[in-house]
Parts: C-alpha cells; structure tokens; sequence
C-alpha cells in the first residue's frame, strides 16, 4: 500500500476515534483506490455514522469480501457479523442469513479465530433458544482463547438473557 493511502487511513482513524466522522469519511475517501480493506471498513462506518446506512452498509459489505480475499478471518468474520445484524434490523432476513453464511465460508479453515466467534454469535441471536445456548456458549469458547474480551462480553450478554429465557435465572443473571 503507498505512503499516501497508509497517511489517509491513519488520518481517518484519528478522525474516527475523535468522534469526527465527515473527517473520517473525508480521509477514508482518499484511501479507495488502494482497495484496501481497512479504508473500504472505515468509509462504511464513517457513512453508517453521518446517517447514511444503506451506503454504509454498502461499504462494509466490500469491505468483508475483501478482508475475505486475503484470508483475514477476524475482520472478515466481525464485519459479517456486524452487516448481517444491520440487515436484521432493516427486516432483511435472507440477507442477514446470506451474510453470516458468506462468513461462514471465509472462515471455513479457521475455525478458531475470533471471527468464527462473532460469526457464531451473531447466527446465536436469530437461532431458537436451545441453539442460541449452544452457539453463544460456542462462540464464548472461541472468544476466551482468541483473547477478544468485546466478543466475550457480547456473548456473555447473549447467552445471559438466553438462560433467563430458559428458565435459569440465576445462571443467567451471573454471565449478565
């Protein structure tokens, strides 16, 4: 990747973690052309940020199969995730499932990095509850030894309320 599109994602994550998304946008514009996943992601969000999901979801989508590409499971796998929850609000079920399966097949000979966990955490909360249990309890798994706390910490969340659905309320209380 050249220097100049290296100086604008690092500009646009600066903006990002700054709360400035047109900046971030305005950087993560000028990084396109190198197809770089990580500018690809950072336009999405930025856009997602400024009101503009659709286009934003747009942008992450890309960036997922890029990050695909080139066999880097963990971003591929969180961003999967991620667009196939944003298709789930919109009520776009068969797209939601669509995605989590196109990461699914990227992560199909690593199953233990931490985006099988997001992955697997994410096709969880769409699942009944007794395969919700099962999946959220697989994907806490994954995120303890991948060392990802923000995945431990959703899973714990899911599969918390999960026990409380099912009956075990103590369970479920102690991992919310």
């Amino acid at each position: 990747m050249e220097g100049e599109h290296r100086d604008a994602i690092s500009a646009g994550r600066d903006a990002f973690l700054a709360g400035d998304w047109a900046g971030a946008r305005d950087a993560f514009a000028r990084a396109l052309p190198s197809g770089e996943p990580r500018a690809l992601d950072g336009y999405g969000q930025a856009l997602w940020f400024l009101g503009e999901p659709e286009a934003g979801i747009e942008w992450r989508e890309r960036a997922c199969i890029a990050h695909a590409e080139r066999g880097e499971c963990d971003a591929a796998g969180r961003i999967a995730a991620w667009v196939a929850h944003q298709h789930v609000i919109a009520g776009r079920g068969s797209l939601a499932r669509g995605w989590l399966a196109r990461g699914e097949r990227a992560l199909a000979t690593r199953e233990d990095c931490a985006g099988a966990g997001w992955v697997a955490v994410e096709r969880a909360r769409l699942a009944p509850l007794a395969e919700r249990l099962e999946g959220t309890a697989r994907a806490l798994a994954i995120a303890r030894r991948a060392g990802d706390a923000d995945l431990e910490c959703f899973a714990l969340s899911i599969l918390g309320r999960s026990e409380v659905e099912a009956g075990r309320f103590d369970d479920g209380i102690a991992h919310l």
